[in-house]
Protein backbone atom coordinates (compact mmCIF):
# COMPACT_ATOMS: atom_id res chain seq x y z
CA UNK A 1 0.00 0.00 0.00
CA UNK A 2 1.25 3.44 -0.90
CA UNK A 3 2.54 5.89 2.50
CA UNK A 4 1.51 8.89 0.33
CA UNK A 5 -1.94 9.92 -0.18
CA UNK A 6 -1.64 9.85 -3.68
CA UNK A 7 -2.17 6.06 -5.88
CA UNK A 8 1.13 5.57 -8.10
CA UNK A 9 -1.33 6.32 -10.95
CA UNK A 10 -1.98 9.50 -10.10
CA UNK A 11 1.90 10.47 -9.00
CA UNK A 12 3.29 9.25 -12.04
CA UNK A 13 0.87 11.96 -14.37
CA UNK A 14 1.83 14.12 -11.90
CA UNK A 15 5.29 14.00 -12.45
CA UNK A 16 4.84 13.52 -15.57
CA UNK A 17 2.57 17.09 -15.89
CA UNK A 18 5.48 18.29 -13.70
CA UNK A 19 8.28 17.09 -16.33
CA UNK A 20 6.36 18.81 -18.95
CA UNK A 21 5.61 21.83 -17.81
CA UNK A 22 9.74 22.29 -17.03
CA UNK A 23 10.39 21.23 -20.97
CA UNK A 24 8.04 23.60 -22.26
CA UNK A 25 9.70 26.13 -19.85
CA UNK A 26 13.14 25.26 -21.43
CA UNK A 27 12.17 25.81 -24.93
CA UNK A 28 10.72 28.61 -24.31
CA UNK A 29 13.54 30.50 -22.29
CA UNK A 30 16.11 28.75 -25.20
CA UNK A 31 13.63 30.36 -27.94
CA UNK A 32 13.48 33.46 -25.94
CA UNK A 33 17.81 33.46 -25.60
CA UNK A 34 17.82 32.77 -29.15
CA UNK A 35 15.17 35.43 -30.66
CA UNK A 36 17.59 37.81 -28.38
CA UNK A 37 20.71 37.11 -29.22
CA UNK A 38 19.47 37.60 -33.43
CA UNK A 39 18.30 40.79 -32.60
CA UNK A 40 21.84 41.66 -30.87
CA UNK A 41 23.12 40.49 -34.54
CA UNK A 42 20.37 43.06 -36.17
CA UNK A 43 21.41 45.54 -34.11
CA UNK A 44 25.05 45.45 -34.74
CA UNK A 45 24.40 45.00 -38.61
CA UNK A 46 21.74 48.26 -38.61
CA UNK A 47 24.89 50.50 -36.94
CA UNK A 48 27.40 49.29 -39.74
CA UNK A 49 24.90 50.04 -42.41
CA UNK A 50 24.15 53.13 -41.31
CA UNK A 51 28.15 53.83 -40.72
CA UNK A 52 28.09 52.94 -44.38
CA UNK A 53 25.35 54.99 -45.52
CA UNK A 54 27.53 57.89 -43.91
CA UNK A 55 30.09 57.31 -45.76
CA UNK A 56 28.59 57.00 -49.04
CA UNK A 57 26.40 60.19 -48.29
CA UNK A 58 29.56 62.58 -46.84
CA UNK A 59 31.02 64.81 -49.50
CA UNK A 60 35.15 64.29 -49.89
CA UNK A 61 37.19 65.08 -47.22
CA UNK A 62 34.78 63.83 -44.55
CA UNK A 63 33.66 60.32 -46.50
CA UNK A 64 38.01 59.33 -47.20
CA UNK A 65 38.15 60.11 -43.18
CA UNK A 66 35.05 57.78 -42.10
CA UNK A 67 36.13 55.47 -44.88
CA UNK A 68 39.83 54.93 -43.05
CA UNK A 69 38.07 55.26 -39.54
CA UNK A 70 36.10 52.11 -40.57
CA UNK A 71 38.17 50.13 -42.17
CA UNK A 72 41.02 50.09 -39.54
CA UNK A 73 37.90 49.10 -36.85
CA UNK A 74 37.26 46.17 -38.99
CA UNK A 75 40.80 45.09 -39.32
CA UNK A 76 41.48 45.95 -35.62
CA UNK A 77 38.67 43.69 -34.68
CA UNK A 78 40.07 40.88 -37.05
CA UNK A 79 43.29 41.33 -35.47
CA UNK A 80 43.50 39.00 -32.35
CA UNK A 81 41.95 35.80 -34.51
CA UNK A 82 45.25 34.39 -36.10
CA UNK A 83 45.13 32.86 -39.73
CA UNK A 84 45.50 29.18 -38.29
CA UNK A 85 43.05 30.26 -35.34
CA UNK A 86 39.96 29.89 -37.37
CA UNK A 87 39.16 26.52 -39.51
CA UNK A 88 38.49 29.06 -42.30
CA UNK A 89 41.44 31.55 -41.95
CA UNK A 90 40.27 33.99 -44.21
CA UNK A 91 39.06 37.58 -43.89
CA UNK A 92 35.70 36.38 -44.00
CA UNK A 93 36.46 33.72 -41.34
CA UNK A 94 38.04 35.90 -38.84
CA UNK A 95 35.47 38.61 -39.35
CA UNK A 96 32.64 36.12 -38.47
CA UNK A 97 33.97 34.96 -35.56
CA UNK A 98 34.58 38.19 -34.20
CA UNK A 99 30.86 39.22 -35.34
CA UNK A 100 29.84 36.20 -33.77
CA UNK A 101 31.92 36.89 -30.24
CA UNK A 102 30.61 40.63 -29.87
CA UNK A 103 26.98 39.71 -30.06
CA UNK A 104 27.41 36.92 -27.52
CA UNK A 105 29.20 39.57 -25.61
CA UNK A 106 26.58 42.26 -25.61
CA UNK A 107 23.76 39.49 -24.99
CA UNK A 108 25.58 38.03 -21.81
CA UNK A 109 25.37 41.69 -20.72
CA UNK A 110 21.87 42.02 -21.39
CA UNK A 111 21.28 38.46 -19.64
CA UNK A 112 23.54 39.98 -16.92
CA UNK A 113 21.39 43.46 -16.62
CA UNK A 114 17.72 41.23 -16.24
CA UNK A 115 19.30 38.79 -13.92
CA UNK A 116 20.26 41.82 -11.76
CA UNK A 117 16.54 43.25 -12.18
CA UNK A 118 15.22 39.99 -11.37
CA UNK A 119 17.65 39.65 -8.17
CA UNK A 120 16.58 42.92 -7.01
CA UNK A 121 12.42 43.06 -7.31
CA UNK A 122 13.21 39.45 -5.45
CA UNK A 123 14.34 40.86 -2.34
Amino acid sequence: MPTSSQSPGRLRRRLRELHRRLVLRSFARETIQSIESGDDYNDQLEVRVIRVEEIIAARWPRSAVLRRQLAREIRASVAPYPHDYIPRGDFFGRRLQATSETATLVHMRRVARVEERLRRAGK
